[in-house]
């Protein structure tokens, strides 16, 4: 019998189709999300606006985290992913017309990261329940880390392209090319088979969103990992928003540098993939969560203190695996602990969990204008590692109460 190298989940037509188009909608993510702080920090020398930038991007999350997990279980999850990916696409044209100006509408371009942002909140949550409606509880988590490894591979080209953009063609290019990435993203996905009927007439959004709420409000593990990661995003993902800092205060390296820092952190995040496609329903626990979150914590402290590039680059290799990890395993053990029906509703409340981030991001970026950088970055590996040992009695309760299924 002849042995393929293509993993299982790519065998699938609907998967592969999804893959490929979120791999393309992810280059133009990335794209942005490197170009954007520094875009803002090339017109205000700011860090503080700087962060703020990175953080207007979740925003909208807050107000319509939940009701984007409702919209994903209502409609068809394909269409919608094509249509805010399409949306997205004009945000992101309109910011690079606006960065070939006179450089004083930086107002403009916070508001239009925003809008983007906003497409982002639906996007998330009807991808993965989509993962899910392909493949049933049992195959969703190595799918899962399948198309995380293939998003975050090519994160690896996007930042470095954005990096490399910005310096030959100036900091409007990315926009330019990623606004295209997305267009050809929004066209793959659309084109997915239905892979489920349509909610009954009856169903509402309002309805829909209060019935999910109460669901898991009643589901403790549920709670649990929205607790953890509402905590991890303000205080350790925000690293994102200080890297741009990082790069042209601590480490004195261009746009260039900048690129290269993100892609190492890249590299992680596709190792961290790579873990969750190789060993799938083993690596779903809280109590896993907790051991990454302890780790990822302690590379940011040791990241602050440093001011060797590689030694930086391989302590943001470990970052990015952490970061993969924690949201690999978190949207797989959110699923397998709520009714198929309200995988959308689940992974929206996620969403909203996480769009608290912004929060670090302005602490952090405030902290950083005042203190350092350094400094900023050492607080938020401190309080990740806090948060991981509180977790702990919070996770043995659950274990206790329900008979160890965390």
């Amino acid at each position: 019998m002849k042995r393929t190298l293509v993993p299982v989940p790519l065998r699938e037509p609907r998967f592969r189709r999804l893959w490929f188009g979120s791999i393309t909608i992810a280059f133009s993510e990335w794209l942005e999300r490197l170009a954007l702080g520094w875009l803002v920090l090339e017109l205000t020398n700011s860090i503080f606006l700087s962060t703020l930038a990175f953080a207007v991007r979740n925003m909208p999350s807050m107000f319509l985290g939940l009701f984007s997990g409702a919209v994903a279980d209502l409609f068809t999850r394909q269409r919608l992913i094509g249509f805010m990916a399409g949306l997205r696409a004009a945000t992101m044209l309109s910011i690079g017309g606006l960065a070939l100006g006179d450089g004083s509408v930086t107002w403009v371009i916070l508001v239009l990261a925003a809008v983007g942002g906003a497409t982002r909140t639906v996007e998330v949550p009807a991808t993965q329940a989509l993962i899910s409606d392909i493949f049933g509880r049992e195959g969703t988590p190595r799918a899962i880390g399948v198309h995380g490894f293939g998003v975050r591979m090519i994160s690896l080209l996007g930042a470095l392209a954005a990096g490399l953009s910005i310096q030959v063609m100036g900091s409007a290019s990315p926009f330019f090319l990623g606004a295209m990435f997305l267009l050809l993203g929004a066209a793959l996905v659309w084109g997915i088979p239905a892979l489920r009927p349509p909610k009954p007439p009856g169903s509402g959004l309002w309805r829909e969103t209060i019935d999910g709420v109460r669901i898991m409000r009643k589901t403790p593990v549920v709670m649990a990992v929205l607790m953890l990661a509402f905590m991890t995003e303000i205080f350790g993902f925000s690293y994102n928003a200080l890297l741009p800092g990082f790069a042209d205060r601590s480490m004195n390296v261009g746009p260039a540098g900048l690129g290269t820092l993100t892609f190492a952190s890249g590299i992680g995040a596709l190792l961290g993939m790579a873990i969750v496609a190789s060993y799938g329903f083993r690596m779903v626990a809280l109590r896993t969560v907790l051991v990454v979150m302890i780790c990822f914590g302690c590379l940011l402290v040791g990241l602050a203190s440093m001011r060797s590039l590689p030694i930086a680059l391989l302590l943001l290799v470990g970052i990015g695996t952490a970061t993969a990890l924690l949201d690999a395993i978190g949207w797989a053990l959110l699923q397998r602990h709520v009714p198929d029906e309200m995988r959308g509703r689940v992974l929206g409340a996620w969403i909203w969990a996480i769009s608290f981030g912004w929060m670090g991001a302005v602490i952090l970026g405030a902290v950083g204008e005042i203190a350092g950088v350094d400094v900023a970055l050492r607080a938020g590996g401190v309080v990740v590692c806090l948060v991981a040992a509180i977790g702990a009695f919070w996770v043995r309760r659950i274990a206790f109460h329900t008979g160890g299924a965390t």
